[in-house]
């Protein structure tokens, strides 16, 4: 798992981490030149960029120029943490991308830190156009549902009826998140690449996985009538 950027720590506010996405963002449309290397066996120094739009990473190499879509990598690593079918000999300091393909590609960083800032906030922006496109498929299907099913269904998510009036327990859900978010119990950061949090179905509340674990009541239908 990723570490914190240094200037990113648990507990600090929504501008500190979006000054980190900032700066982030700013320096990779600029590029930054590192060794590549290439599951196929290509390797080099390249010029690694990220479009304004944040959209395609392109990495270069002398003349030779490739681009991958955010939307065609599956799974980011760090270090020497990698898939068993892939081979590449990657040291602490690699990010490697793998491909929804099966193709895989490192970067090699000059520090730690460097390596874990572009893992963490590539892996948030992953998430991002991840999420979005699992809206849009969603959004179709209820659409879908909505024109063929019978009338007299209930919508799926439709809240369950309180049969007494009272709280009940969280019922959480885990969840990817595409921005920096905060456990609402600690108000911890949550970290990683994907399901970084739970999410109660009833009061929408987000929280870390060790706070979901402690349960709690849910505050959803627990008014009087």
């Amino acid at each position: 798992r990723a570490a914190l950027p240094s200037g990113l720590r648990m507990g600090d506010g929504e501008d500190a981490a979006q000054q980190i996405i900032n700066g982030f963002i700013s320096t990779m449309v600029a590029g930054k030149r590192m060794p590549m290397l290439r599951s196929d066996g290509a390797s080099g120094d390249c010029l690694l960029q990220l479009d304004q739009d944040v959209t395609t990473l392109t990495y270069s190499v002398g003349a030779q120029r490739t681009d991958i879509s955010l939307d065609d990598i599956s799974q980011i690593t760090i270090g020497e943490e990698i898939p068993e079918d892939v081979q590449l000999a990657v040291d602490d300091n690699c990010v490697t991308l793998v491909l929804w393909e099966g193709d895989a590609v490192a970067f090699q960083f000059e520090d730690i830190e460097g390596r874990d800032t572009f893992a963490l906030v590539l892996g948030m922006f992953v998430d991002q156009r991840r999420q979005a496109a699992e809206g849009e498929a969603e959004e179709y299907y209820e659409e879908y549902e909505e024109e063929y099913a019978a009338p007299a269904a209930a919508p799926a998510h439709a809240p369950a009826a309180s049969s007494g009036g009272g709280s009940k327990t969280h019922m959480y859900n885990a969840q990817d998140f595409w921005k920096p978010t905060w456990c609402n119990d600690c108000k911890t950061l949550l970290t990683g690449f994907s399901k970084q949090g739970m999410v109660c179905s009833g009061c929408q509340q987000v929280v870390c996985h060790p706070c979901a674990a402690k349960g709690g009541r849910c505050s959803a239908g627990s008014g009087g009538g």
